[in-house]
């Protein structure tokens, strides 16, 4: 029994050890500020592009993106190694991972309030859920499913769902989707193999109106993984990116059948 607080201070130790974060890390103030600067900059690239450019005329988004996200982590003065270190530590501490996520929400909030009017659009953000949630391992949830009122929304309109993940190990399918007035629907999905902001888009057709927007992300992951910043934007029609309707799933509506209502067809989450 003598050595019982020798073991009880080895036992702390190790404790403490495990939770410190090593080198090069980032606090989680300093994360919660870079994530939401990086969530406005690619909100402000979707609605507006950059400054003097027309979004309509872009071929290639992804560069846009690289630029703003190269010019907020310059801002922010971390290298993208350091960004993949703290990531995947926070990974590992999901628990402080949600802290992070708590406080960029305040972030952009904040930057919101600020800003005001001069911020320009914020891409009308039709999430009506949590903002972030564990899914996976023994959470009891594999399935996020999500209905939106198509309220607001014009035919050509785009839809992008959006989303950080952290502790991915095992492949995300997104599958965002559509009933138009006409009885038929369309989807697009994607399969997420990458720990990075990421999602999936819906063309709407500029010739149908949309009367409801569902869908679902799933996962058959064994361990927890975190979702965070989940975001569906409405963006208006971009004649490039309209190309992308040819690669969606169409589903005809039946013959003689009444269109029935996205209810029934995703369940809220």
């Amino acid at each position: 029994m003598k050595h019982t607080p020798f073991i009880l201070l080895s036992c702390a130790l190790t404790l403490a050890a495990c939770h410190r974060k090593p080198e090069g890390v980032l606090s989680e103030e300093k994360l919660a500020n870079l994530l939401a600067d990086l969530n406005v900059a690619d909100a402000y690239i979707m609605t507006e592009g950059l400054p003097g450019q027309s979004r309509a005329g872009y071929a290639d988004s992804d560069s846009l993106n690289k630029i703003m996200r190269q010019s907020v982590m310059l801002q922010h003065g971390v290298s993208e190694q350091d960004f993949a270190r703290t990531l995947d530590w926070y990974g590992h501490h999901l628990d402080r991972y949600e802290e992070v996520c708590e406080l960029q929400l305040q972030a952009i909030q904040k930057r919101k309030g600020v800003a005001g009017q001069a911020a320009g659009p914020s891409g009308d953000n039709l999430w009506n859920q949590s903002i972030s949630l564990r899914m996976g391992g023994n959470t009891g949830r594999d399935t996020l499913t999500f209905t939106i009122p198509a309220e607001g929304l014009k035919p050509g309109d785009r839809l992008e769902l959006t989303f950080n993940t952290t502790a991915l190990t095992a492949p995300l399918t997104a599958v965002v989707a559509a009933d138009y007035t006409d009885g038929s629907s369309v989807l697009a999905s994607s399969n997420i193999t990458g720990a990075a902001r990421t999602g999936t888009s819906l063309q709407l057709d500029s010739t149908l109106t949309p009367r409801s927007i569902y869908g679902y992300i799933a996962t058959p992951q064994s361990s927890t993984l975190l979702l965070d910043s989940i975001a569906l934007r409405r963006l208006p029609l971009n004649d490039v990116k309209y190309y992308d309707i040819h690669s969606q799933r169409r589903l005809p509506a039946p013959a003689g059948a009444a269109p029935k209502p996205a209810d029934n067809r995703a369940k809220g989450g």
